[in-house]
């Protein structure tokens, strides 16, 4: 990776100067719109964390900062979508133009919560909230729209960092919400019902 020899040899393709030169100016301009703030300190502290290994030829050590800051930073970026084609809602709602499936498909089942459960009354609180601010809903947009021989659907799609991962979910039209299968449904629907009420319209 940086074109010495370690316990695998990478080779050398610009000088290690020029490498960190381009690490900084890359960080110091680019601005990280949908990244948390563990993977922006992940990233803005590299370059000062290698420079002193860097100086004592430590070639093991920086590769392993290295490993660490990407491994942080890969975990925390979004992979289900692509942020400059995403409508940002709040620092960690978003509106993807479209969800990259991940390996196998992502499937996302609707959450209906026993009666009396706690899931139930998220929901509710929900479909009520968005219910009492349409003004909210205008900012999703038009919802997609699918159809078949007996049946329709319309929803619009989100992406939800929860402080460790991304999520997406759906959100029909009656104001239901679909997760992914297997999900976590009561802690996520409590998060999305806070980033909701987050949302702030503009009034221009």
């Amino acid at each position: 990776m940086f074109g010495r020899k370690s316990r695998q040899y990478f080779p050398a393709v610009m000088a290690v100067d020029t490498l960190v030169a381009i690490l900084k100016d890359e960080i110091a301009a680019e601005p990280y719109m949908v990244a948390p703030a563990a993977a922006l300190d992940a990233m803005r502290q590299l370059p000062a964390k290698i420079e002193p290994y860097i100086q004592a030829t430590d070639w093991e050590k920086v590769t392993d900062i290295v490993v660490d800051a990407y491994s942080t930073i890969d975990k925390l970026l979004p992979d289900i979508f692509d942020p400059a084609d995403a409508v940002k809602l709040t620092e960690n709602l978003f509106q993807p133009r479209a969800l990259r499936i991940r390996g196998e498909a992502m499937m996302w089942g609707k959450v209906w919560g026993a009666k009396g459960s706690n899931e139930e009354d998220i929901i509710n609180h929900i479909g009520a909230y968005l219910r009492e601010h349409p003004e909210i809903v205008k900012t999703f947009g038009h919802p997609r729209y699918e159809e078949t021989d007996e049946r329709y659907w319309r929803w619009w799609e989100f992406a939800l960092f929860d402080g460790s991962r991304w999520h997406s979910f759906h959100l029909n039209t009656a104001f239901e919400v679909s997760l992914e299968v297997g999900s976590r449904s009561v802690k996520l629907l409590e998060q999305i019902l806070d980033e909701f009420r987050r949302i702030v319209v503009s009034t221009r």
